[in-house]
């Protein structure tokens, strides 16, 4: 399994700080608290699961976001630091989501949030500097299963393929056919 770690920036001198490592696990997605004080990410951890945890800016201990088995990536503090947003499946399709938190200290005080879209597929959501607007991507895929009669002994088609099925469905975030679009709120 391929393991991410957070490394901080000096970009003035260019000295260089590793923030997570062995012994903290995998942490993908970095995203800076408001006041600098901590920095939310997700990890792949028992098995693939997938959980949002901050940690200081400062160095020190993980606090776990989210504890489930629920698909969780892409954190996103809320300008004003009071929120984790996220992207999660834990309503069914992805979608967004939020989390109450304390920013200084990384303390949960609620339970997710649903943010429902009108997407079939959120992520990657973003902040306007002053917090009155959000962007976020919306995927819609499109695929069908086709039967085709086939003849083994020439590898070809004797007919044109014919859709079995048809229709809107998420197949992975990684989907070569995907439209995208971005969707302000």
């Amino acid at each position: 399994m391929e393991r991410s770690d957070i490394w901080i920036v000096n970009t003035a001198s260019g000295q260089k700080r590793q923030l997570t490592g062995e012994s903290i696990g995998d942490a993908a997605q970095p995203h800076w608290s408001p006041s600098g004080a901590r920095i939310a990410y997700w990890s792949k951890r028992k098995g693939g699961q997938r959980d949002l945890w901050t940690i200081p800016a400062a160095g020190g201990t993980p606090i776990a976001v989210t504890d489930d088995a629920a698909f969780d990536w892409n954190p996103v503090w809320s300008p004003d630091g009071r929120y984790l947003y996220f992207a999660s499946d834990r309503g069914g399709q992805m979608n967004l989501w939020r989390v109450a938190i304390e920013e200084k200290t990384g303390i949960v005080t609620g339970s997710p949030e649903s943010i429902t879209t009108p997407s079939p597929y959120a992520k990657h959501l973003s902040f306007s500097r002053d917090g009155r607007r959000a962007v976020y991507v919306s995927e819609v895929s499109s695929k069908s299963i086709l039967k085709a009669d086939f003849n083994p002994e020439t590898a070809a088609l004797t007919r044109q393929p014919v859709a079995v099925t048809q229709g809107f469905k998420h197949h992975g975030p990684t989907q070569p056919f995907a439209r995208r679009r971005v969707v302000c709120l």
